[in-house]
């Protein structure tokens, strides 16, 4: 998948060129079942349910040939509000698949669901980059993610059938990433964006992107910000009963979570059984779900545990793996979806 990067700076500089991001669709399956829908409330719908039906709705509508992705000619006859509903969705795996391959970002969360978590996104940003300077649209961005390093970054994330975008669509997404300044964490802990993309998607003849960072101030202030991410991105997994949860040993590794089928094949989709057991410890008791669970909590012990999850993360990360196969997928963030016929 072709992909042009513009406007990075500083660590991020050498983004700015074209490059094939190789993505099959399994992988976009993952990166999409990830993400999930931005209108759930909170974390508790966010059921099995919820995510196969991503699953499938890839699959649907998404082929891999010659390593390419391509939509099928199913899509182009449906109708035009279930067109813009896949586009938007696909968009959100494929930013996804962006922030953890080249901003090394494993985990993101839809700004909403932080706001209503009592994060508040201050405006006040600075937009840098004029494409169209009639085009004043363009205030909240799709997600935030965070890096090992506990950093922030704001994704915007169009999907288009089209082959081209005009410049007020791609305007609007370059404002969305730009008007937040900054944002409030429950205990008042200001943490500015590392990047703010603007990830642009179009599927015609096949998938290719432009992914522009409209340049911005940033601290190295850390916030709870990333405990909050990575309880929405395992919140499923976490919460599972282990009598529901089937254990798999796959590429020498142990895996905790659902198989499921898909025509003759059979699926699972997982997670690494060694993060699981580390994160139930770090963050199955606490009540996250309350409002008033940071008014109860010591800052200093909350600002450790984000500290203490990001160390481990780093220490395990086992993305070296070398698995590159349009049936298996695994992320940085410890999950896989794979093909358990094919491999």
């Amino acid at each position: 998948m072709e992909l042009y990067f513009e406007d990075y700076e500083g660590d991020y500089r050498d983004l700015n060129k074209c490059d094939i991001m190789k993505i099959s669709r399994i992988d976009l399956c993952r990166h999409t079942m990830q993400v999930g829908y931005k209108n759930r409330s909170l974390f508790l719908s966010a059921s099995l349910y919820k995510h196969l039906e991503l699953f499938f709705m890839v699959m649907a509508n998404v082929e891999y040939n010659a390593g390419n992705l391509l939509l099928k000619d199913e899509y182009h006859s449906l109708d035009q509000s279930e067109k813009v509903c896949i586009s938007y969705q696909i968009g959100q795996g494929l930013t996804k698949a962006i922030a953890e391959r080249y901003l090394k970002v494993p985990w993101v969360a839809h700004v909403k669901t932080m706001k209503n978590m009592r994060y508040h996104f201050e405006h006040g940003g600075v937009i840098k980059k004029i494409i169209n300077e009639n085009e004043q649209s363009g205030t909240e961005p799709d997600l935030i993610g965070f890096d090992i390093k506990c950093r922030a970054h704001l994704f915007e994330s169009k999907g288009s059938f089209l082959e081209s975008m005009s410049s007020k669509i791609i305007q609007k997404a370059i404002n969305q990433v730009s008007n937040y300044d900054y944002f409030i964490d429950p205990y008042g802990n200001v943490q500015s964006f590392t990047t703010r993309n603007a990830c642009l998607f179009n599927f015609t003849p096949h998938f290719h992107g432009t992914v522009i960072d409209p340049p911005g101030n940033e601290n190295e202030k850390i916030s709870s910000g990333l405990l909050h991410c990575l309880y929405n991105q395992y919140y499923l997994f976490l919460h599972s009963e282990m009598d529901q949860l089937k254990t798999l040993k796959l590429f020498d590794k142990n895996w905790s979570g659902y198989k499921f089928s898909f025509g003759d094949e059979n699926y699972f989709w997982g997670i690494n059984t060694m993060y699981k057991e580390f994160l139930q410890e770090q963050l199955a008791n606490n009540n996250f779900n309350s409002l008033d669970y940071f008014f109860v909590q010591n800052e200093e012990e909350i600002i450790l545990k984000v500290q203490k999850i990001s160390d481990f993360f780093a220490e395990h990360c086992f993305y070296d793996m070398n698995i590159n196969d349009e049936y298996v997928s695994v992320g940085e963030d410890g999950y896989i979806l794979c093909n358990l016929n094919k491999i």
